[in-house]
């Protein structure tokens, strides 16, 4: 299986499609600013892909902003695994209480994606429905 996640394929584009469709429809990634950051949103959606397939948790090891810039990585990147736990488009390790929250209507921005993360049930279902691997 990770030899063929070596090459990217038009399957692997379609899911990546998919799972960024799904970001931006939940508002998890901001669609106004998707010309400036458009790469950003593609590779984490790549991320939460390649983790689906390869049935694997996504690991924060750190969240301090100047670790993520020292590796010439965008602090975006921390910000929006935060609103996809948020969103429950990721289960994280650590779960947070958030039934408070979104009883007054608003989604936490404060809720921290720590430790492990596994893919969540939204990403899952569209994920799976996709066709695999289909050779041309």
């Amino acid at each position: 299986m990770r030899s063929k996640l070596s090459e990217p394929t038009p399957q692997l584009n379609e899911e990546v499609e998919t799972a960024l469709g799904i970001m931006r429809s939940t508002g998890a990634v901001p669609y106004k600013k998707s010309s400036s950051n458009e790469h950003l949103h593609r590779l984490i959606s790549a991320v939460i892909v390649l983790a689906h397939r390869l049935k694997e948790d996504i690991e924060v090891s750190s969240r301090k902003a100047g670790y993520y810039a020292e590796h010439k990585v965008s602090t975006k990147f921390i910000n929006y695994l935060y609103r996809f736990v948020g969103q429950n488009l990721l289960i994280s390790s650590s779960p947070v209480q958030l039934d408070l929250f979104y009883k007054f209507g608003y989604a936490p921005t404060k809720v921290k994606a720590s430790g492990a993360s596994s893919v969540g049930d939204t990403f899952s279902k569209y994920l799976n429905n996709s066709k695999r691997d289909t050779t041309i």
